[in-house]
Parts: structure tokens; sequence; C-alpha cells
């Protein structure tokens, strides 16, 4: 019995050295302009096991369980988000993704209107608010 605890122990160890060497970095949050929604621009860097992923979720402004969390975006690569609210619409707009890039592309996430504009448009800054 000690044997077979010996030789799972390495492959365990080997899938928590490559998980815990995933840099996961939040780099702006937008609330909307209604209170009830925080949507999250993160990348996820794996080194040189993985390569980087961009994300936008969408949560309700308070919570931070995954049950109240969406993955609305996701690229398999780095590359700079544009986050806007205007009423419940979300507006994301990452300028250099083709259109067929993005793994994840959802059009809604409760009652959250998701929307992007023509491949190539260009992200206009606006004043983004934090989470308090």
């Amino acid at each position: 019995m000690k044997l077979l605890h010996r030789t799972m122990l390495l492959p365990l160890l080997l899938v928590t050295a490559v998980v815990a060497c995933v840099e996961l970095k939040s780099r702006r949050e937008v609330v909307s302009p209604d209170g009830s929604y925080v949507a999250t621009w993160s990348t996820a860097d794996g080194g040189a096991m993985t390569s980087t992923q961009t994300f936008v979720n969408i949560r309700t402004v308070g919570s931070l369980h995954s049950r109240y969390l969406g993955r609305v975006f996701a690229v398999h690569r780095g590359c700079e988000i544009g986050l806007q609210w205007r009423g419940t619409t979300l507006q994301i707009v990452c300028e250099y993704c083709g259109p067929d890039e993005a793994s994840v592309r959802e059009t809604r996430w409760r009652d959250v209107e998701i929307v992007y504009p023509r491949y190539g448009a260009r992200y206009e800054p606006v004043v983004y608010s934090r989470v308090p």
C-alpha cells in the first residue's frame, strides 16, 4: 500500500506545481451605472507552461462566489480590453482580436446584454469607476 501512495504522490505534486505557476491579474473593474454588476478584465499568465489568456467576467456587486460569476469573453492570448457600460448593456472591445478568435463570446448574462463592435473598431477610453 505504501508503494501505491508513493507512485501517486509525484503526479500530484507535478499538477500542483503547474497550477501554482499561473499568475492571475485583475486588470480593470467597471461597475454598471445602476451599481448592480461589476465587469472585470483579467489575464492569466501560465509562464512557460501555458499561453496567456485574457477574459472578462461579470458578477453581482458584493459577491465573490463563483455561483454569481459569469465568464462572458475569453481569448487565448494577452490583449488590451476596453469595457464600457451603457445602462444594462456592456460593450467589450478587443481592438486586435479577430472575429473568430474568442473561445468565449456571450451576448447575454442574466439581464445584461453584451455587445461587441465590429472587428478592428478602436476603443475610446472612458472614465472608469472602481469597485468600492
